[in-house]
């Protein structure tokens, strides 16, 4: 049962995240992943679950039932130990859950996650040459779930959330979304800035464009919101993300995901992707 909370900064109610959904695979990335799920719960009240998917190729009769009793018995233990570990953290409900599945891990952590408020995964970018030329697993969820996903560098550590950035683009995206991300910040009392990254240089079209962001807001009803507005030139869109996000020193980048068509993916750049594999800072992704 979701919780509907009376936001005082924002001025409405709206649903709190209540549930967070946390993959762990025992690296390191993931344990900053899940420290800093346990840092976010305990700010919100929400409650964590740890999952660890075991994927594998053969049906579980074909394995030695020795290993796979082994094997399960090791997880089971490692998740017990985090869950022991994280729960002073939070002050909340940590849940453990062990999952073996002959799906893809994107695709199961995708389905996993669709009863959950928030995914929070811990990444260490794109580790190979590979994984840089065909995508990271982390943007492959990000494609398959409907969940809000927020990503955590590795060895990053929690710092109270005091401001957001919403990186923008009406070219690519002309709806703008605002729900998953009012629900995230219900609890935090934050400052929102919508960033627009203009690639032509700074004139009177660009002050036009966000004037017609901000009515397009009011006309959403969206007014209340008391959003800051502000935007930047910049040919490499994901490049001007970085320096801003590191001059203002923001806590956390946030933006919304859709479905790319042909031509888009054939003329204009994936920022999402760049960003959740080069992104030194916690970057919340959502579609809704």
């Amino acid at each position: 049962m979701r919780v509907l909370r009376r936001n005082s900064h924002f001025g409405l109610i709206t649903e709190a995240m209540k549930k967070i959904l946390v993959p762990v695979d025992f690296s390191d990335s993931a344990w900053s992943g899940a420290q800093y799920a346990a840092a976010l719960a305990k700010a919100t009240g929400a409650g964590i679950t740890l999952l660890h998917v075991r994927t594998t190729i053969w049906p579980e009769n074909a394995l030695l039932a020795g290993d796979v009793a082994t094997a399960d018995q090791q997880v089971a233990q490692q998740l017990h130990d985090w869950q022991h570990n994280l729960h002073p953290a939070t002050g909340t409900d940590v849940r453990t859950h062990h999952l073996v599945t002959l799906d893809s891990l994107p695709e199961t952590l995708a389905s996993a996650a669709q009863p959950f408020d928030l995914m929070v995964m811990g990444t260490n970018g794109a580790e190979n040459y590979y994984q840089h030329l065909m995508g990271s697993q982390t943007y492959q969820v990000i494609e398959r779930s409907r969940c809000p996903v927020l990503i955590v560098p590795d060895g990053f550590v929690f710092r109270p959330i005091e401001r957001i950035t919403y990186a923008y683009d009406p070219r690519t995206n002309p709806i703008f979304l605002m729900e998953q991300l009012q629900r995230l910040v219900a609890d935090l009392h934050v400052e929102v800035t919508v960033l627009h990254i203009a690639r032509e240089e700074p004139n009177e079209g660009t002050e036009h464009k966000m004037d017609i962001l901000r009515q397009a807001i009011d006309a959403r009803q969206h007014h209340h919101l008391k959003l800051v507005f502000t935007h930047r030139y910049g040919r490499d869109v994901g490049w001007e993300l970085h320096r801003y996000m590191s001059e203002q020193e923001n806590n956390l980048l946030a933006m919304s995901w859709h479905e790319r068509t042909l031509m888009e993916r054939m003329f204009t750049d994936n920022i999402i992707e760049k960003i959740s594999r080069t992104a030194r800072y916690p970057v919340f992704v959502f579609w809704r």
